[in-house]
């Protein structure tokens, strides 16, 4: 019996052999942004999440999109990615991206994330409603 086999047998601890590897999944499966151009970043947050815990995965901005950018890169998950579109270089128009989430060893082991991005003209109006039940 070898060393590593005995800490195993020792240390009381149970292992499963997994036949099937276990499953991933991103969620929200696309993100939306909207920014007026040269104003400031603006972030949403992509959920990782699996069958077992504590599986490491990669994320990665596809084909060098400078205005689209993850952290962390790499992390354990359960998980959030932090993706942020950055208007301020950007002219008005649509931009896509796409954020790609490495889990090897998980099903599927890719997964892509499209990202739209709509800069609008600088100052252009926007809304915004807020609710209230102040006087209900």
């Amino acid at each position: 019996m070898t060393a590593s086999i005995r800490t195993i047998l020792y240390s009381n601890r149970i292992r499963e052999v997994l036949t099937t590897r276990p499953a991933v999944q991103a969620n929200p499966a696309s993100l939306a942004f909207t920014g007026p151009a040269g104003s400031s970043a603006v972030q949403q947050t992509i959920s990782v999440m699996g069958t077992i815990p504590n599986f490491i995965f990669g994320a990665i901005v596809a084909s060098g999109k400078s205005w689209l950018s993850v952290a962390p890169l790499v992390a354990n998950a359960p998980a959030g990615i932090q993706v942020t579109a950055d208007p301020s270089g950007l002219a008005p128009g649509p931009y896509d991206g796409t954020v790609e989430i490495l889990a090897p060893y998980e099903n599927p082991p890719l997964i892509q994330v499209p990202v739209t991005f709509t800069v609008t003209q600088a100052g252009a109006p926007s809304v915004a409603v807020k609710l209230s039940l102040a006087n209900c």
